[in-house]
């Protein structure tokens, strides 16, 4: 694995579905449903929603989770102070700090309407430095990214811009392959 690098394996931006950062909710739901079904029919090999800015970047990605978290605004101020309270080791208080914070006590009706006028920027995904990797890395690198990270895929990027995506389940089926011939000799 050393010897490979991240361009070796990852999967270029081009060939993900994508969605731009000013869709509404509705035309993301949309698109999520087509990428599945068109993923499960056969016709695309990618389901991962890809987001692109206005210039035609990626600039982040969105799942169903991350859809679901549109339903209540409230999640991204949640988000953002829930990581100020896991980087200094107090991650005791997130529990409690989620309970004074219960977001879905609306009707679901009423958070529906509301969601109908948020956009993919709201809610979307954007990577973060343990999200990214450059596409010349090693995939010791990246593996390192995905283990520490509990991520699905990473950001693959060459100067600054996202290229491509590196799926978990293609290091590990690298990862069983490689296991798999060691066992046998």
């Amino acid at each position: 694995m050393e010897e490979k690098k991240v361009r070796d394996l990852m999967i270029p931006e081009k060939e993900f579905p994508a969605i731009s950062s000013d869709a509404n909710f509705a035309e993301a739901l949309m698109a999520l449903e087509k990428a599945q079904e068109e993923y499960a029919s056969g016709k695309t090999k990618q389901r991962i929603l890809l987001v692109k800015d206005e210039k035609g970047f990626v600039i982040g990605k969105l799942s169903p989770i991350d859809l679901s978290r549109g339903l209540e605004p409230g999640y991204k101020d949640l988000d953002e102070r829930l990581k100020n309270f896991t980087r200094f080791g107090v991650g005791y208080l997130v529990k409690p700090l989620k309970e004074q914070y219960w977001l879905w006590s609306k009707p679901f009706s009423e958070l529906c309407r509301k969601a109908l006028n948020e956009k993919v920027k709201d809610f979307m995904r954007r990577p973060d430095e343990n999200h990214v990797i450059a596409s010349g890395d090693y995939l010791s690198e990246a593996l390192h990214l995905f283990v520490t990270g509990s991520h699905d895929s990473l950001f693959v990027t060459e100067n600054g811009s996202v290229v491509g995506l590196l799926r978990f389940s293609d290091i590990y089926r690298m990862i069983s392959n490689s296991v798999k011939h060691c066992t046998k000799g």
